[in-house]
């Protein structure tokens, strides 16, 4: 084993404490020009004034000094001021991930409030109110958020608070969050994640890795592949400079930040937020270990398709891509009152979490383990009631099953009651009480699950399911 491939499986053992600490990302918007913080740095002494010679006989009368020349400044921007630290570091990512920069870095520094304002111009311009409820209660009906969960105020303050970095393909710049004038440990290990982004920017397109339309499953999947990548070298980099005694700041750090932030958060929600650095350091790890850079690199022309991919790396390296399931125009088929709030796609993940607000987390892991694929749609009428339809396809007749005894008991903690099968179909099972109507039912290696307000909208959407 070499040393560098020592060095990379201790620093995995770094990994997820970096992360927690220093939550760099990437992140696509345009942005716009920063005020620099400044320190005045004198270039030249004062003149001082020439001495007169005096007369020895005589007391020399007193005079008058001249006016002290003014000082003579040049303002530095923090930039400049780190400049030199901060190249050192890329120097060292150059050699460690084994790309060459095609480019010379922009990078700036913003301060936490500059960082929240950014946050907050962005979300207004790219969303409005009514997309921000409308995602809201698509989160709740998944059981991503509580009921009563702020969602707007929480892309803003919990996502600023907990990002130390950030690099923009857009821009071509990274932006390390900073309150001082002298980077610090957490600035310099930051700086070596987000570098990191722009030597995968220059090599391998950064925006176009992560556009994915309309499947938010394969968008976080093609995500991890960026972040694992650059929390591994973020944390070689942390492995070789880092002293004992900063890393046990940093782990202090770490602690108040898992207290104060990440358990603030839903606890599914911090899940999904973490997946790119914690499963997607694993997965570039695994490749690393089949091919060594160059398989890291070669994945950036196949990027896994599903989360199921990032946490099965057999099922990547086997080319295991999901299955695509489509769902009709339900809006329509309800009738007069009901929108739709969301159509996407659940993946291995959201499955595992969706059911792990009820079932212990083996369980939940268990029965979204043999996922092939999936459709889901959120739809709500104008009372504000909401329904839930999601269509699934399994590895296996067995694996559809396994996933309808899970979600039985599901229902069974959710709601305090059992689904009971219909007299038409025995893989059909309903449950009913005053306010829900549930319905799951499977066939071959396909399940379908309907959460309705009433038995008479889900039998509705039942009849557009051929078999079911």
């Amino acid at each position: 084993m070499t040393r560098k491939q020592r060095a990379i499986i201790a620093a995995l053992a770094l990994a997820v404490v970096c992360e927690l600490s220093v939550l760099g990302g990437l992140v696509v918007w345009d942005s716009s020009q920063q005020t620099a913080a400044v320190v005045q740095v004198p270039q030249a002494p004062p003149e001082l004034p020439a001495e007169t010679p005096t007369p020895t006989a005589t007391l020399p009368p007193t005079a008058t000094p001249p006016e002290p020349a003014p000082t003579s400044t040049r303002v530095f921007s923090r930039e400049e001021i780190n400049e030199p630290t901060l190249a050192r570091i890329a120097d060292e990512v150059i050699a460690w991930r084994e790309l060459q920069p095609l480019a010379e870095v922009d990078f700036q520094f913003l301060t936490l409030a500059e960082l929240k304002e950014r946050f907050a111009q962005y979300y207004a311009e790219e969303y409005t109110p009514e997309d921000i409820e409308k995602m809201r209660q698509a989160y709740v009906t998944l059981g991503l958020l509580d009921e009563d969960f702020d969602l707007a105020t929480a892309l803003v303050d919990m996502q600023a608070e907990s990002i130390a970095g950030f690099y923009t393909p857009d821009e071509k710049r990274l932006y390390i969050i900073s309150e001082y004038e002298l980077v610090e440990t957490e600035q310099k290990i930051t700086f070596a994640h987000e570098y990191t982004h722009a030597l995968q920017d220059q090599h391998f397109g950064l925006a176009r890795l992560i556009d994915v339309e309309g499947n938010s499953d394969r968008a976080l999947a093609a995500r991890s592949l960026a972040e694992g990548d650059a929390t591994l070298l973020m944390a070689v980099y942390a492995y070789e400079n880092v002293t004992q005694a900063e890393w046990d700041w940093l782990a202090y750090q770490a602690s108040r930040l898992e207290e104060e932030k990440v358990k603030a958060a839903p606890q599914a929600l911090g899940k999904v937020s973490l997946f790119p650095y914690t499963y997607g350091t694993q997965f570039v790890l695994g490749l690393f270990f089949q091919g060594g850079w160059a398989a890291v690199n070669q994945a950036n022309s196949y990027p896994p398709q599903s989360t199921e991919q990032v946490m099965h790396l057999d099922k990547y390296i086997g080319k295991d891509e999901p299955q695509s399931v489509e769902l009709p125009d339900l809006a329509s088929i309800l009738g007069e009152g009901w929108e739709q709030l969301d159509r996407d796609v659940m993946g291995e993940l959201v499955t595992m979490l969706y059911l792990g607000e009820q079932l212990d987390e083996g369980q939940a892991a268990k029965a979204a383990e043999g996922w092939d694929g999936d459709a889901y749609a959120i739809l709500r009428n104008s009372q504000g009631q909401r329904l839930l339809v999601v269509r699934s396809v399994w590895d296996s007749a067995a694996e559809a099953q396994e996933f309808s005894a899970a979600f039985s008991d599901y229902v069974t903690k959710k709601y305090g009651g059992t689904l009971t099968p219909s007299a038409e179909k025995a893989a059909r099972k309903w449950y009913d009480a005053p306010t829900v109507s549930v319905l799951s039912s499977r066939h071959g290696q396909e399940t379908l699950i309907v959460v309705a307000p009433d038995r008479g909208s889900a039998e509705k959407v039942l009849a557009q399911f051929s078999g079911f």
